[in-house]
């Protein structure tokens, strides 16, 4: 069994990205643990 986490793992609905087109706009995530940003572009 591997014990290590996963550095980083994400999950949306479909319509989340539905969404952000149709508001026309994209979405930046920092993490602060892992030390990743993430940008979801419509």
């Amino acid at each position: 069994m591997n014990s290590n986490p996963k550095p980083f793992d994400c999950s949306y609905s479909p319509q989340f990205a539905e969404l952000l087109h149709k508001l026309k706009i994209s979405l930046a995530i920092s993490t602060y643990q892992a030390g990743k940003v993430v940008f979801l572009v419509r």
